[in-house]
């Protein structure tokens, strides 16, 4: 019922899935990308809480309406956020140099 809805079977004459252009670099990157956007994803919602508890801290002394904020934990862990921080750099460099990190990755590889 989905394939017919969504007309999924067009274009497909077997139903085999070839994968004949996908060699080693090709997984290398594909992993490198989830790697990379996992990080990303993982690591974003932390720092931005950080961040927002570090602004908020320099705001005021007492913090915002601490009635508002009840069940949020206030204090500013410096570590984490920079480990949080970190791990944003090193997705973002990931995403952003996959290509050649692939290339790098599969002739030290071959070489060893």
């Amino acid at each position: 019922m989905i394939i017919d809805l969504f007309k999924l079977d067009k274009g497909f004459d077997d139903e085999q899935i070839m994968f004949e252009n996908f060699d080693g670099v090709k997984i290398i990157q594909l992993a490198l990308l989830i790697i990379g956007i996992y990080l990303i994803i993982y690591y974003l919602p932390e720092f931005l809480q950080y961040a927002f508890l570090a602004f908020k801290k320099e705001v005021t002394p007492q913090g915002i309406d601490s009635f508002v904020y009840s069940n949020i934990d206030t204090t500013v862990d410096y570590f984490n956020w920079a480990i949080s921080g970190m791990n944003l750099i090193v997705g973002y460099v990931i995403l952003s140099n996959y290509h050649r990190l692939a290339k790098w990755l599969n002739k030290k590889k071959v070489n060893a």
